[in-house]
């Protein structure tokens, strides 16, 4: 097994009662949330 010596950015949010892990630099789908494809969105409580 090779040795990763960095780890990716990444946070946990909370949509309704669903969590889901955002990776710094990828592409996140979620459920219907207000806005249109390619908004920016902003979560205010990572867990």
């Amino acid at each position: 097994m090779e040795r990763q010596d960095s780890f990716t950015k990444y946070a946990i949010f909370q949509i309704g009662t669903k969590q889901y892990q955002g990776i710094e630099g990828k592409t996140v789908s979620i459920e219907k949330i207000d806005g249109e494809a390619g908004d920016s969105v902003e979560f205010k409580d990572p867990i």
